[in-house]
């Protein structure tokens, strides 16, 4: 007779990303069922110690498959538990192709508070992070700036792991001139800033269904450091976008970003 903890490990299958392995395992065309993949050694450590997996335990894999295609998605068991972890292909399983793809533009905060940013703002289903130092952020050296974003890579990591996305999120630092480039390039359905003293709200400016597309509709979403945008940055945010609300909430920087992100997924049906 099977124990409820031995029923609900069979059922959970922890996600990993083989697109962060950076081994010679990485490729670029689909696996096959029986091909044996080695973890690297964050995934090997999370699944010895964590996990405590053992052969024969179920787990997933993604598999990049580069721009513009969707990710592969399989069925895998564990097959070697050791200092190295292994897994055997089962089946790759169907994935559907997401509806929108979700920029989130973060005015830079205290660099602590970025952690927070990233990891909810990709449980939630933020695609790519973009870091804009703004007049309101702290003095933060362009150095450390760096170093933080490889820490921030590492957050996302394991947010989309435990949340089983289908991708790792993009995490950047940039500036208004590469905003407006990229919002010139990519041309949004929707391009909005929160700002609490806005008049229309994000959930009525939401208005549209959108239709199955060959390629996801592009929405960014703009959120400004703690002490929120300045009256010089004011008369630059025509080029982010709307000026939009949460309704009567006034949420902290770190938590507007990835609270605004659902409720788009929820309004616009990908969640």
């Amino acid at each position: 007779m099977t124990s409820a903890a031995e029923n609900t490990k069979r059922r959970f299958r922890p996600r990993f990303f083989l697109e962060t392995e950076g081994t010679a395992s990485v490729a670029v065309s689909p696996a096959a069922a029986g091909d044996l993949i080695t973890l690297n050694a964050d995934d090997s450590r999370y699944s010895r110690t964590v996990l405590r997996a053992r052969p024969g335990d179920p787990c997933e894999l993604v598999l990049s498959l580069g721009e513009g295609s969707l990710p592969a998605l399989y069925d895998c068991s564990f097959a070697q538990v050791s200092v190295s972890v292994t897994v055997r292909i089962d089946r790759r399983r169907e994935v559907a192709s997401p509806a929108i793809h979700l920029t989130l533009i973060q005015g830079l905060p205290q660099p602590k508070l970025l952690d927070e940013v990233v990891e909810k703002g990709t449980e939630v289903g933020i695609d790519r992070f973009l870091i804009l130092p703004t007049e309101g952020s702290p003095p933060v050296p362009h150095d450390r700036l760096e170093r933080r974003v490889e820490r921030l890579q590492r957050v996302a990591v394991a947010a989309a792991r435990q949340s089983k996305q289908l991708a790792v999120p993009a995490i950047e630092l940039t500036s208004w001139e590469a905003v407006r480039t990229l919002l010139v390039a990519e041309q949004p359905r929707y391009s909005l800033v929160l700002e609490p003293s806005a008049r229309a709200s994000l959930g009525e400016r939401l208005d549209e269904r959108l239709t199955p597309a060959a390629e996801p509709e592009r929405v960014f979403l703009a959120v400004g450091p703690e002490g929120g945008w300045s009256e010089a940055e004011f008369e630059r945010l025509d080029e982010l976008g709307e000026l939009v609300s949460l309704g009567r909430r006034v949420l902290r920087t770190e938590t507007a970003g990835s609270v605004a992100a659902a409720v788009v997924r929820f309004a616009l049906s990908d969640w």
